[in-house]
């Protein structure tokens, strides 16, 4: 009898439950304290009254007007909750249940991608995951983000099996779609990518393609009545704030994307760099792809100081602002936007090439269109996502031991961050918080 499953399973287990006792250390205890950090302020400002007068109005509520920018899925649902007799502690501890959830998907999507099973590169990507602020934080306040993450990469882990590619794990992806969306309308970046991989699916006839790609738009037909409703992406209390009125892009949110993205890539580079690692072909791109980041980046507005809106550029903005301004924008964010360039455009020659991670990138693009349509250019859009992103490329080709290190390094520094800011409310853990 083979052992190599069992060890597998035992490492998966093994992985998984640690990562999920270091997630609770860190977040049980914020969840019960009173500290001042930003998604305690989101909580009693926006989402608590939201699911607060949707259960007062149920059965009939008004989703005209209310006191979030989000589509109202996971506000009804606490609504709901709430209306059966659930109290704030009971329905922090609910939300906290969904983060944990969401942490084991990215675990299970991770460990799904790796060759190597007794690789601990899936877990340690996992805890960087689930220790940073932008998981802990949605993890103990009612806030939205993490229900409709953890709908997201459920979706790619189902994309990812190349198995499974019945009608059946392809209507489970819908279904988690209009999660996702009704939960929080930047994701209906996944309509689009459902409709692609419907289309390229060689494995099902054209009828059999059509269907699905029918299917696909699912998600964005149960939100469109909301957006009739709201005359736009957002209800009118929260329209001006978060819906661009003068072009397309949001240059700022953009740069502060891909600079986050260089981020994760540098402290992923060992294993980022056996995956993605070009031939002369494509090292020539790369270069190409530096010197076009370098002449794109002062054109998108992201110049030093354009980050003025509280908590917007989180961490990053904070750090960046001790470095040196180079022709008006901070020299870190010269050196991280380029690098993130480079490694989209690596992705999209190493998806050309191999036909490998071609799901992740084409996330990972849509992703980036539909976040850079919008007024705000807040962090924790974009931190998590990113860390699966760079993760699941990491992950698909076989790890050393040291290139857990970094991780580990940077998983400490969240850890340390995390206990300061959720535990004590500590105002340099917690920068833009007024």
């Amino acid at each position: 009898m083979n052992s190599e499953p069992l060890k597998s399973r035992i490492a998966g287990y093994a992985q998984g439950a640690l990562v999920l006792l270091v997630f609770a250390i860190i977040a049980l205890p914020g969840l019960f304290r009173n500290a001042l950090f930003t998604e305690n302020y989101d909580e009693t400002k926006y989402h608590l009254p939201a699911i607060q007068r949707f259960a007062a109005d149920l059965p009939h509520p008004n989703l005209s007007t209310y006191s979030s920018a989000t589509t109202p899925l996971y506000h009804l649902l606490f609504a709901l909750l709430m209306r059966i007799g659930c109290g704030l502690t009971s329905l922090r501890l609910i939300n906290f249940a969904i983060s944990a959830a969401t942490v084991l998907v990215v675990m299970a999507y991770l460990r799904s991608a790796s060759p190597d099973r007794g690789s601990w590169l899936p877990g340690s990507t996992t805890l960087l995951f689930a220790s940073s602020i932008y998981v802990v934080g949605p993890s103990i306040r009612l806030t939205t983000d993490n229900l409709a993450l953890g709908a997201a990469v459920a979706i790619l882990y189902v994309l990812d099996r190349d198995k499974v590619r019945s009608e059946g794990p392809f209507g489970l992806t819908v279904l988690l779609a209009i999660i996702a969306i009704l939960t929080r309308q930047l994701y209906l970046w996944l309509v689009p990518m459902l409709g692609l991989y419907a289309l390229t699916n060689d494995k099902w006839d054209m009828n059999r393609k059509l269907i699905a790609a029918g299917a696909a738009t699912l998600p964005l037909l149960v939100a469109l009545p909301f957006f009739i409703l709201w005359h736009g992406f957002s209800n009118a209390n929260f329209a001006p704030q978060h819906e661009l009125r003068d072009g397309f892009v949001n240059g700022k949110a953009l740069v502060l994307a891909v600079c986050t993205l260089g981020v994760f890539t540098a402290i992923f580079t060992p294993a980022i760099t056996r995956v993605l690692l070009p031939d002369k072909r494509g090292g020539l791109l790369l270069v190409s792809t530096l010197v076009l980041a370098v002449g794109l980046l002062p054109t998108l507005g992201a110049y030093a100081g354009s980050y003025r809106v509280p908590m917007e550029g989180g961490w990053l903005r904070a750090v960046a602002e001790h470095t040196p301004v180079v022709f008006n924008i901070w020299s870190l964010f010269w050196i991280l936007f380029s690098i993130g360039c480079a490694v989209i455009a690596a992705m999209a020659y190493h998806a050309a090439t191999t036909r490998q991670e071609v799901w992740i990138l084409v996330a990972l693009v849509l992703w980036l269109v539909v976040n850079s349509m919008q007024g705000r250019a807040m962090a924790k859009y974009y931190e998590p996502f990113e860390i699966v992103v760079i993760g699941r490329l990491a992950v698909s080709a076989p790890s050393r031991w040291t290139d857990n290190i970094p991780l580990w390094m940077l998983a400490a520094v969240f850890i340390v961050v995390d206990i300061f800011r959720f535990w004590f409310g500590t105002a340099w853990a917690s920068p833009g918080l007024s």
